[in-house]
């Protein structure tokens, strides 16, 4: 086996290997063979593999040269001369070759230790490449993507192996290394060219610099190249509107894949129960009273602002998972909702793998939590907070590990349209306690304004402003337009947080505290999301709107604001307005209490009614609608509603 061969084994494995790691010693020793061919060409001494393939000798002989290099005593690999007819060691000319030659040896073995500062690392999920230091700390890891776009070259990992050169081709400036199926170990800039090109003279070298081009880059190309190995996960997990519980008659609305293509979920249905399911496309199907989810909508809508945005579409799976009538904790780690939500989590990250996705990103939506608000005596808002906190930790931790996330997946809360006067009539009461609950504490619904923001969690809008069934007296559930337009807004605060500038929504400002500007009138300063590619938000997109129009709230006192000071006697609201982004309330006259507070959205009215006509709701709305991509689900923008809220002023 010659130098070349030795080399090659060293960098590459003998059979090549995609997670080889090269061998320092290897390739010393291959350099090492190779100094000693050169040394023998350039001195003209002739090369024999032992001593006893060295030619007789006579006396006049004497000074005749040779060199021995593989022979089983490794003392006799060296330069041999003819003395009184004889062979023997050449020791002079060996100690002032080795004078001559160790400085090239030194910078060649220095050589040979730079070879473990790139260390090729594939694991069976995700393949990559880490450029290390001496220590082999990872410096810079590159995940695989497909590579089709002209001005990068592809060699093929496999190429490589078989010892093939890199030559650069004609117009291209960058260097992808890539396995056999075209999925890129490695994008490098070619910089600095050290040799000619044209027509008979030799292929130029290149240096090689990391490539700045990165997942998530706004440049149009980048985008298209990581929509070949990136791809969304949207899981909707809760209770029984999580998957699409709904009494009432009405038609279906995403009947057939909208993006046969891209937007996929598991198996038969957007629901799911049991794992072992394959991707297919997606589409609402009922079975019984489970109807059309929010996943269509959520999916379908964040393709269309994706595509209306980058012209690409990625490739998005969403699917549903939950039990109905459930208290959330009695959906955590080991009940059969949640081992149903982590089997559909498995099946899709099985079915991503295998179509070439390397890079997941996950979205969790938890719609539910209206056990919480009447099956537990002596809930508050803080109970419910760190109780929320445990619990998706548990969910972003158990995703993560599936996924390889390295981040934890964005939480969306769905806030409920259900703030009961009383708790539910199987909660057992202690001695002396109380059913009746205080529609201002609201735990349910203050807890998720609370968490708005934290550990990687964002609120969406109310589900309030949603159509909900009115069949046989089912006041908790949407129907299928209502389903549709939480999986729309749903849609938009995945957009926001994944693609844009972060979720807002429309809620009191986080950074600028309401005040009062006179004795008697107050001013709320809003976040609003404003703008955006489908709004239509009109010359000011981030201005609140008092809309009494009836088409998506019924109208209700003082838009749904009240006011309390802790007096007893608190003055009445006498006027609602907004001027820009700033709720303005005109009260009666001043306030005597010690605690003054503005409630909005948490008063329902008729005792426990849920949605746009009885339910606790406000009027107030900000201008970011989008429109829905079918007409079942009406032609009008979906706007973001205020999110309930008791401020202390």
């Amino acid at each position: 086996m010659g130098a070349v061969e030795t080399a090659r084994d060293a960098l590459f494995g003998n059979p090549p290997k995609p997670d080889f790691e090269p061998s320092r010693e290897g390739l010393l020793a291959a350099i090492s063979e190779l100094q000693e061919n050169i040394t023998g060409i350039v001195s003209g001494i002739p090369a024999y593999a032992t001593v006893t393939e060295l030619p007789a000798v006579t006396t006049d002989d004497n000074g005749k040269q040779a060199r021995v290099y593989a022979d089983g005593d490794p003392a006799n690999n060296t330069f041999w001369i003819v003395q009184s007819g004889a062979w023997q060691i050449d020791t002079s000319f060996a100690d002032s070759l080795e004078t001559a030659i160790q400085p090239l040896v030194d910078e060649a073995e220095a050589a040979a230790a730079s070879v473990s500062d790139i260390v090729q690392k594939q694991s069976s999920e995700i393949p990559s490449v880490a450029i290390t230091d001496e220590d082999g700390n990872a410096a810079m890891t590159v995940s695989a993507t497909k590579v089709d776009h002209p001005d990068i070259n592809q060699i093929r990992s496999d190429s490589l192996t078989a010892g093939g050169s890199l030559v650069r081709q004609a117009g291209a400036d960058r260097l992808a290394i890539t396995d056999e199926e075209g999925n890129a170990l490695a994008i490098f800039d070619l910089a600095n060219p050290s040799g000619g090109e044209g027509s008979g003279a030799p292929a130029s070298t290149y240096d090689i610099e990391p490539s700045a081009w990165s997942y998530g880059d706004s440049d149009a190309y980048s985008r298209e190249a990581n929509l070949e190995s990136a791809a969304y996960l949207f899981v909707i997990f809760g209770q029984s509107n999580a998957i699409g519980t709904n009494n009432d008659a009405d038609a279906l609305i995403s009947t057939t894949p909208t993006y046969a293509d891209n937007a996929l979920m598991l198996g038969a249905s957007p629901r799911v129960t049991t794992g072992g399911n394959s991707l297919t496309s997606l589409k609402e199907v009922s079975s019984g009273s489970l109807k059309e989810t929010a996943v269509s909508a959520m999916v379908n809508h964040f393709i269309r602002e994706h595509d209306d945005t980058f012209s690409a579409l990625p490739t998005v799976v969403g699917f549903a998972a939950g039990v109905g009538g459930q208290p959330m904790m009695a959906l955590k780690r080991g009940s059969d909702g949640y081992e149903a939500m982590l089997a559909g989590v498995d099946d899709a990250v099985t079915g991503l793998r295998e179509r070439g996705f390397r890079k997941i990103t996950t979205v969790v939506s938890w719609i539910g939590s209206e056990g919480d608000a009447d099956k537990f005596f002596g809930m508050n808002a803080g109970w419910w907070t760190t109780m929320a906190q445990a619990f998706f930790r548990g969910v972003q931790q158990d995703i993560m590990e599936r996924t390889g996330e390295a981040t934890a997946p964005i939480v969306v809360l769905q806030p409920i349209s259900y703030n009961p006067d009383s708790l539910n009539g199987s909660v057992p009461l202690p001695s002396g306690g109380s059913a009746v609950l205080d529609l201002w504490d609201a735990p349910v619904l203050r807890g998720m304004m609370a968490l708005d923001g934290v550990d990687n969690i964002r609120v969406a809008p109310p589900a309030y402003a949603y159509p909900h069934s009115t069949a046989g007296g089912d006041v908790l559930h949407r129907n299928n337009t209502g389903h549709y337009w939480c999986g729309l807004n749903l849609a938009k605060v995945a957009w926001a947080e994944l693609i844009g500038t972060g979720w807002r929504g429309c809620r009191p400002s986080r950074t600028d505290k309401p005040y009062f500007a006179t004795a008697t009138q107050i001013v709320i300063p809003f976040d609003t999301q404003g703008g955006g590619p489908a709004s239509g938000g009109g010359d000011d997109g981030t201005a609140l709107v008092l809309d009494t129009s009836g088409d998506y709230v019924t109208t209700i006192t003082n838009h749904g604001l009240e006011f309390d000071d802790g007096s007893g006697s608190a003055p009445s609201i006498s006027a609602v307005s907004v001027d820009g982004r700033n709720l303005v309330i005109d009260l009666s006259g001043a306030p005597t209490g010690l605690r003054p507070r503005v409630i909005g959205g948490m008063t329902p009215s008729t005792a426990d009614g849920v949605g746009p006509v009885t339910g606790p709701r406000t009027t107030i709305r900000d201008k970011f609608g989008w429109t829905p991509i079918h007409s079942g689900a009406g032609t009008d923008p979906i706007y973001d509603f205020a999110l309930p809220f008791v401020l202390e002023l």
